[in-house]
C-alpha cells in the first residue's frame, strides 16, 4: 500500500488496522528500521513506484 502515493500513510494504518498513526509508525520502524515516509520516499527516489 506505500507504493501507492494516492494513499496517505493514515489511511494506510486504518487498513492494516491501526487506530493511532504514532503506533502504526512505531511498529513499522521496529519491523523495518524507518518510518512510513522514509520508505515510501525511499522507494520514490529508487523508482520503484
Amino acid at each position: 500500500m506505500l507504493r501507492d502515493p494516492r494513499l496517505g500513510i493514515g489511511d494506510i494504518a486504518l487498513r492494516c488496522g491501526y487506530d493511532d498513526l504514532s503506533a502504526f509508525g512505531k511498529a513499522f520502524r521496529r519491523r523495518f528500521g524507518m518510518t512510513p515516509r522514509d520508505w515510501r520516499m525511499m522507494i520514490d527516489t529508487a523508482g520503484g513506484a
